[in-house]
């Protein structure tokens, strides 16, 4: 019988957490939170460190590969330097221009002592011709024969699959035939400058027979490359101020939350017992955080790794490819005929290579010419680096004159 004045619950199970618990909880918390700050932060700085410096890397050598591939597709002697400016024009077609009559006597061809001829025949593969290209001709970058200058350049007109060129001449003709009677198709200038710690690109600003070193005036347009190191750690989440990641923040909230609300019903502090759960979510939280941008961190930096390394390799896979192709065309020219196209899928260790074939028959007086297109496309088969792809192209001539009558027979 309990007595009227007992004022124990009815059930003596603890329910609910005292101030005392929630106070111990906090207090523990700190403390650890505290420790792995102390102990753990040189650790987690270093990683995300070499997650900020292999982001930069990835930048840098992401530019670094597209300068490179559009000074490989520069027109040749059109590159200028002058200080921290870098200057070319791009090509976007080529081809090889009539330069003699067919075996009929048909055809239309580049005469050089005509000041009014404005069209010319294209042999081989037709090419495409954009709004604003010009037409070039064996470009010396030097007076007389210079692209800025116009003297080697003429305007186009344009169009899709063109296997006739019509241009503006201008009053006078090319002053120099190309000894392989090839042409380019060229865009606009472009000029790379560094401006301090930023890459900029410029483009779209006209042809200019001095070099420009400021932009402001010539209109265009201007794309950043590569910025700064203080606004790389920006886009990936560092501060110039502090230094420090988002993920501390997160750390930061963790470490500040307060638990879940205490329960309203009454329990007695003599009943406690065991440790509360609260420390244990924490450390639980605490530790994933932890582990998650670890894990993002050298991830990221494997993937990219493994991107760049699978990139070159499919790389140089295309060109082995490619160089297969141009093999099966008979170098030595030991046979009286042309050869044949080839298709094929060369064996290349890591990728799968298709190889194909495009050719066009053509003649020049007496001489019989078949031009080839080889496109060779490399695709990554491994595990590492699955679906990277390249792709490389290359145009080469062949010629047969009936007057050679034993080999090499090439022209």
């Amino acid at each position: 019988m309990r007595r009227a004045f007992d004022f124990r619950p009815f059930f003596p199970v603890d329910r609910g957490f005292t101030l005392v618990e929630m106070i111990i909880s906090i207090v523990i918390t700190g403390i650890v939170v505290s420790m792995v700050a102390m102990f753990g932060r040189g650790q987690v700085d270093a990683y995300i460190d070499a997650g900020n410096r292999a982001e930069l890397s990835e930048a840098a050598d992401t530019t670094l590969r597209r300068i490179a591939r559009e000074l490989q597709a520069a027109l040749p002697n059109s590159v200028r330097l002058s200080g921290n400016f870098l200057e070319f024009v791009p090509i976007r077609d080529a081809g090889r221009y009539r330069a003699e009559l067919n075996s009929t006597g048909g055809g239309d061809i580049l005469d050089f002592a005509s000041s009014t001829d404005s069209t010319f025949d294209v042999l081989g593969p037709p090419v495409t011709i954009l709004a604003g290209d010009q037409l070039v001709v064996f470009n010396l970058g030097q007076p007389g024969s210079d692209v800025y200058e116009g003297t080697s350049r003429r305007a186009v007109t344009p169009g899709v699959g063109l296997n006739n060129i019509t241009f503006a001449p201008a009053g006078t003709q090319f002053p120099l035939a190309s000894p392989q009677n090839r042409f380019q198709i060229s865009g606009t200038p472009v000029t790379y400058e560094c401006a301090g710690n930023t890459l900029l690109r410029h483009s779209g600003y006209g042809f200019l027979a001095a070099q420009p070193v400021a932009f402001g005036a010539l209109g265009g347009v201007a794309a950043v490359m590569a910025a700064s190191d203080a606004d790389a750690q920006r886009r990936v989440g560092r501060t110039a101020a502090s230094g420090r990641c988002d993920e501390y923040a997160m750390i930061s909230i963790l470490g500040n939350f307060s638990g879940r609300p205490w329960d309203s019903r009454i329990s007695l502090p003599g009943r406690q017992r065991g440790v509360s759960i609260i420390t244990g979510v924490f450390l639980l939280l605490l530790m994933s955080v932890l582990a998650a941008v670890i894990a993002n961190v050298v991830s990221t930096a494997h993937v990219n790794q493994a991107a760049d390394i699978g990139g070159a390799r499919a790389y140089q896979a295309a060109r082995a490819g490619a160089e297969w192709g141009m093999f099966q065309l008979d170098p030595s020219a030991q046979g009286a005929g042309l050869p044949a196209c080839v298709n094929g899928t060369p064996a290349i260790p890591g990728h799968a290579v298709t190889v194909t074939c495009q050719s066009w028959d053509t003649t020049e007086g007496t001489r019989q010419l078949r031009i080839y297109r080889i496109v060779s496309q490399a695709t990554a088969i491994g595990v590492k680096a699955p679906g990277i792809e390249r792709q490389v192209e290359v145009t080469l001539e062949k010629c047969r004159d009936p007057l050679i009558a034993t080999a090499p027979y090439d022209c």
